[in-house]
């Protein structure tokens, strides 16, 4: 018997069994291999993936770069920024090609310096694309040179980067170049920072930390109720403080209190968040102006917390306040020169002046005066009718009323040292005295010297300032005080040239009194005047007795001979009335001016036997009349010299005269525009209606009309300006309108600041849009993986955990869609809120729909609704919290069903009071209807204590927005939420 014979069956089944074994140990050994394979397979997918949607995030594209063989490959985000097919390499020749002239040399060489074996192979540029269709781009361009070891040497193998469309971003730098000098370091070193980031969630933090600590802006993380938990560098800037010092400060020591920082933390809790203007103090207790921004939030914790945005706009405010001074000032001076036609008095127009410089520097009392020839102060206008009960001493040392008193105390100062001055302690000043009986206290004075052709001609003064004066009184009474000067002095001059005129017409009655009778000055001449044959001088002219043939020499000065001569040959040759005004040697030997007429005597045949004449003094009339072009002279020389365009027109708006920069701001002259072109014919079409309101406006308001108008005018040469026209009506006694007075000033490059500053204002809010849907797009992320990570857990799926990650994922993504729709059109705070809500709703839709299930979606949304960021945010988390609900609960043993949207506003107040429908007509009343045909709601679900998140979040948003929500269970469910909002 064999050996093999001899073996039992009990061996066999040994052999049997342990071979089994040994064979199941080798197949679990494969099969766990097999698994941790696919472990690996499936972890580097993961990990592709998270790069790709890094990649994606970040806008950035990827290039590698052949350097063996000059060939470059792209994927399809970078051929795309240069416009070429991303499905073959290109030559670095046509790369470079594309490269914009200025920057091909620069690029070239950082090229050449990146894959220099002696460098670091780090590759890092910003330069311009010109692509094909001839638009042009901007790229940053990131890179990492590799080399090999080829005969001993390093040779450049491969180069591989990525890079990223910056254009916008370089134009924006362009627009805020001026005022963010340092903002295009700050924003490489982010682009880097954020280029780094999405290659490791973990430099995602780094790169926030970055953001806060080099922010312009002063953040602040803190409790709701002030405690300070941390704060930025430009926060400790601001303050002047450290980050400790700011947390024990708290929000006590830092915010000065008053109304607004109360309104402003009831807004927060009633919003979530809130604007504001506070006033903040500084460590060395001064203080600043800081436009703020805070909302709340809930950290990992669950706690409630807020961050606080800081922005310093104390030199903003001071602008602000600078324009608002100048404008008051021009105000001012409008009135003052308008007073002139419409006063009669000098007093009247004193009166005026001071009313200005009142209101101008918020004084209660004032005075002008005037220095006269007696070397007095002689009161123009005084303003206090307490003065009344005031006595001063006079030269002989009585006491009188004020007026007509010696130069002394604090007038005196500013009259005699020519120079405007302030104070606040009068009593203490060294030129002050004691006040005299009666005199008002004086608690602050403020003295500006009426200078006119550098003569000190009087004083405006005002007092008592309630809060005292600075340097901004200080120069606004100095900047009214020439155009003071000038209105009185052209009125003392008018009503000089009155009392002249109406001097004249009484010795012209007197004159003719005398001609008839016995004449001031009678002269007789010779038919051809060779000889005088008398005159009665009266002490004007010297007296001849007897004929005299020289009295041309005698009374006629040489260069004024032969003129007059030769008037007096043509009355002989016409036999007509000598009639001649020139000028004589007086008496006295002086120079003087003398009207003379004659009448020819004839005998029975015509011909002249004597001349018969009179004459009159002319002499003060002409001195006057000099006196008068010479003011006027001045007072053009003022208008042309104050930068601006003074005019009158009279009651059918045709123009009298026009003075001033004219032909600096129009381009046309003076005489042009009185003869040949009317002012209004130089006002663009487009404001030409607005321009002629305000002409009605004038003509039919009632009583004297001050007004402003603000409107483009085109110049002779084509330019458009932009004017501002104060002008004033000024009523005759019949009450209507009798002139038209009024300043013009060329705004131009104040309207073109103002442009400049609001598309700045556009581009930073855009910029700020799209950069927080980025940073709520990478929290949605975030949260998305966060939520794939319990996947892998049995205990976890299908729990609320991944419910919750997912709604709060579908939360951020609802207030990340607002901010994307504000970035695409326009950057303004103002949505409109159908588009946006038609994405919200797609993108939901395409979220929840699973499977084969045929649920419609209707929108019946009203068009051109515009809502701002307090409206928009709230009603776009109700809608997205109603939609969720009705995906996830109203169809669950069911494939079909509809979900409905509406969005209207309605016609409310007819029921209404008076005042409430005022109130009403100035709002918009919006009606939002979310309903479903599903199994609706449960019966024990209430409004009033919902027991789901999504219910009290839904509720407390609707409170937010001061609306009222309706809950409806007939065949399904419906939710109707009616909100007002105001229109802006």
């Amino acid at each position: 018997m064999s050996s093999f014979d001899r073996l039992d069956t009990n061996e066999l089944k040994s052999r049997e069994q342990k071979l089994t074994a040994k064979l199941e140990k080798v197949n679990k050994e494969l099969h766990a291999e097999i698994l941790e394979r696919k472990q690996v397979e499936e972890e580097l997918h993961y990990i592709a993936e998270q790069r790709k949607l890094a990649l994606e995030i970040a806008g950035l594209g990827t290039w590698e770069y052949d350097v063996a063989s000059g060939l470059t490959r792209w994927d399809e985000k970078s051929s795309e920024v240069f416009g070429l097919s991303h499905n073959q390499p290109h030559t670095q020749e046509k790369v470079l090609a594309l490269v914009h002239p200025e920057d091909r040399q620069r690029v070239i060489a950082d090229i050449r310096a990146a894959i220099d074996p002696t460098g670091p192979g780090i590759y890092n540029s910003e330069y311009r694309v010109q692509r094909k269709d001839g638009t042009e781009r901007w790229i940053a361009v990131r890179g990492r040179a590799f080399w090999r070891d080829k005969e001993q040497k390093l040779k450049p193998a491969q180069f591989l980067g990525t890079l990223m469309d910056i254009t916008e971003s370089k134009r924006a730098e362009v627009a805020l170049e001026k005022a963010y000098q340092n903002l295009e370091k700050k924003v490489k070193e982010r682009t880097v920072e954020l280029h780094e980031a999405y290659n490791s969630l973990k430099e995602s933090e780094e790169r926030y930390r970055s953001i806060y600590e080099s922010s312009l802006d002063g953040i602040m993380l803190t409790k709701p109720d002030g405690t300070i938990l941390s704060a930025n560098p430009q926060a400790c800037i601001l303050f002047d403080m450290t980050e400790e010092e700011i947390k024990q400060a708290g929000r006590e020591g830092l915010v000065v209190k008053d109304e607004k920082l109360a309104s402003a933390l009831k807004e927060r809790k009633l919003k979530g968040q809130a604007k504001a203007e506070l006033t903040f103090r500084r460590k060395d207790g001064s203080t600043f102006i800081g436009e703020t921004s805070s909302s709340l939030f809930k950290d990992v914790y669950g706690n409630i917390k807020t961050s606080m945005i800081i922005r310093d706009i104390t030199e903003r405010k001071r602008e602000d306040h600078k324009i608002r001074r100048y404008n008051k000032v021009l105000e001012g001076v409008n009135r003052i020169f308008g007073n002139i036609v419409k006063d009669e008095t000098e007093e009247e127009l004193g009166n005026a002046c001071l009313s200005v410089a009142l209101e101008v520097t918020g004084s209660q009392i004032g005075f002008v005066g005037e220095v006269g020839a007696d070397g007095l102060l002689h009161d123009i206008a005084i303003s206090d009718m307490g003065w009344s009960q005031c006595t001063m001493y006079n030269k002989t040392g009585h006491r009188r009323p004020p007026g007509n008193f010696v130069l002394q105390e604090l007038y005196g100062s500013v009259i005699n040292n020519g120079r405007s001055f302030f104070t606040n302690d009068p009593q203490s000043h060294p030129d002050s005295i004691d006040l005299p009986r009666g005199h008002p206290q004086l608690k602050s004075f403020l003295g500006v010297p009426l200078i006119l052709d550098k003569k000190k001609m009087g004083i405006l003064a005002v007092a008592n300032r309630e809060d005292g004066y600075n340097l901004e009184q200080q120069e606004d009474l100095q900047a009214i005080a020439p155009a003071v000067a000038h209105t009185l002095q052209r009125k003392y001059e008018e009503q000089q040239l009155r009392r002249t005129e109406k001097a004249l017409q009484e010795n012209e009655k007197r004159f003719r009194a005398l001609v008839t009778a016995s004449s001031e000055v009678i002269y007789r001449m010779s038919p051809d005047w060779k000889d005088m044959n008398r005159l009665c001088g009266k002490g004007f002219l010297a007296n001849t007795e007897s004929p005299n043939q020289t009295w041309l020499e005698g009374y006629i000065l040489p260069e004024d001979q032969s003129y007059v001569t030769s008037v007096i040959n043509e009355a002989i040759r016409k036999k007509k009335i000598f009639e001649l005004e020139h000028r004589v040697l007086r008496a006295d030997g002086s120079i003087g001016w003398t009207l003379s007429r004659a009448v020819p005597m004839l005998d029975e045949n015509g011909e002249i036997i004597e001349w018969f004449g009179a004459a009159s003094d002319t002499t003060e009339h002409k001195t006057a009349e000099e006196n008068l072009k010479l003011s006027e002279e001045r007072y053009r020389s003022f208008v042309e010299n104050f930068k601006g365009i003074a005019f009158q027109i009279d009651k059918n708006f045709n123009l009298e005269f026009i003075h001033g920069a004219v032909k600096e701001i129009t381009g046309y002259s003076e005489k042009e525009l009185v003869s040949d072109t009317s002012w209004r014919q130089l006002v663009v079409p487009e404001d030409v209606d607005m321009f002629l309101e305000a002409e009605q406006k004038a003509v039919q308001w009632p009583d004297d009309y001050n007004g402003e108008i603000e409107y483009r005018i085109r110049t002779k040469d084509g330019k458009i300006k932009w004017m501002h026209e104060f002008h004033q009506k000024i009523s005759g006694k019949s009450g209507r309108p009798e002139k038209y007075t009024g300043v013009i000033y060329d705004i131009t490059e104040k309207k073109e600041i103002e442009a400049a500053l609001e598309k700045i204002e556009i581009a930073r809010q855009k910029e700020l849009h799209h950069r927080i849907k980025n940073n709520l797009q990478v929290i949605s992320s975030l949260l998305d993986l966060a939520a794939d990570k319990f996947n892998n857990k049995e205990c976890i799926k299908g729990s609320d955990v991944q419910d919750a990650f997912r709604e709060s994922q579908d939360r951020v993504m609802s207030i990340a869609l607002i901010h994307k729709e504000l970035h695409e059109t326009g950057g303004d705070d103002t949505l409109n809120f159908s588009p946006y809500l038609r994405r919200l709703v797609d993108n939901l839709f395409q979220t929840y729909r699973i499977g084969n299930t045929d649920i419609s979606l209707n929108l019946d949304l009203e068009e051109n609704v515009l809502f701002d960021m307090d409206i928009a945010i709230p009603l776009g988390m109700i809608i997205n919290e109603l939609i969720s609900n009705s995906f996830k609960y109203a169809f669950p043993e069911t494939d079909k069903g509809t979900v409905q949207i509406k969005l209207f506003s309605e016609q409310t107040g007819d029921e209404l009071s008076n005042e409430k429908r005022e109130y009403i007509e100035k709002c918009t009343r919006y009606t939002l209807i979310v309903s479903d045909d599903g199994v609706g709601i449960s019966e024990t679900v209430s409004l009033e204590n919902p027991d789901t998140l999504g219910l009290q979040l839904v509720d407390v948003l609707v409170y937010q927005l001061n609306g009222e929500i309706e809950l409806k269970r007939d065949k399904g469910t419906e939710f109707k939420i009616s909100f007002i909002v105001q229109k802006s």
